[in-house]
């Protein structure tokens, strides 16, 4: 009987502790790349979410744009509150500056800046333009489903000119001067989103050249 014990062998404390080590780091390691994989997922997610905001903020900026050219054929007035029938143009309310703007807005709501990276910057710590999650849509509506997503939108003038008889297109932040031939042309637009990653902030731009092509 003694000798059947002494003949058997067991683990000993320091094999114990080395099974556990390499059973610890193992689990460690998959651990590891699970969450990284989960990271990633996440922020592949924000970015094509992020892209497909910003692009929204251009199709809002078109449907105004398409409204205005109905309102025209339409002969509505544009400023019931001003005498007289007040006949709309194409670029009606979409004058250069800053914007914030919901998917189903029929106008935009001026943001006060000097340039579009102090802009989104200063509206989203002011949560001016921070998006929230509402009833599935993304929108400025305030409620507790709040997304670290924040967009602003840019609207230039295209100014265009004639020079040695070739038109040339001057993108201005202000009014088209009429009195030297500049021709309002169009109108170029910039839709900034702006999101918070796990270790850095990243901005996301959708830009798109709207010209007056009825005209």
């Amino acid at each position: 009987m003694s000798n059947n014990l002494k003949n058997k062998q067991g683990f000993t404390l320091i094999e114990v502790l080395i099974a556990i080590a390499v059973f610890t780091i193992g689990i460690m390691g998959a651990f590891g790349l699970a969450l990284s994989n989960i990271n990633t997922v996440k922020d592949n997610f924000n970015r094509v979410l992020s892209a497909n905001l910003s692009r929204e903020g251009l199709e809002i900026v078109r449907n105004i744009r398409d409204s205005n050219w109905l309102k025209m054929e339409a002969n509505e007035d544009c400023e019931s509150g001003i005498g007289g029938l007040q006949i709309c143009n194409w670029a009606q309310n979409l004058d250069p500056g800053f914007y914030y703007a919901d998917y189903n807005d029929l106008s935009l709501t001026p943001s006060s800046c000097s340039n579009l990276d102090t802009c989104i910057s200063s509206c989203t710590s002011a949560a001016i333009c921070s998006l929230y999650l509402n009833t599935g849509v993304y929108d400025h509506g305030i409620s507790s489903f709040k997304s670290n997503m924040s967009r602003i939108i840019q609207i230039e003038n295209i100014c265009m000119t004639d020079s040695g008889g070739a038109p040339v297109e001057d993108y201005r932040d202000v009014s088209c001067d009429k009195s030297i031939g500049e021709d309002h042309a169009g109108i170029r637009v910039t839709s900034r989103v702006r999101w918070t990653g796990e270790t850095s902030i990243i901005d996301i731009d959708s830009s798109e050249l709207m010209y007056n092509w009825r005209r």
